[in-house]
């Protein structure tokens, strides 16, 4: 394999994964502010916002 072909496939999987976790965290967020629970919304945004900038970097 060259190294051309196992970048691309590293960045093709690395995509996919930074996208399936930020589907998953968003479906989360959605469903907690659906509740209307504004403490657990306070703390669902808290934990998103620190999931998406670990999985960002």
């Amino acid at each position: 394999m060259s190294i051309y072909l196992l970048i691309k496939w590293l960045h093709i999987l690395s995509a996919t994964i930074l996208f399936g976790t930020g589907i998953g965290i968003a479906f989360f967020k959605w469903i907690t502010d659906r509740s209307g629970d504004v403490r657990a919304i306070r703390i669902v945004t808290e934990r998103t916002v620190i999931a998406d900038w670990i999985f960002t970097t």
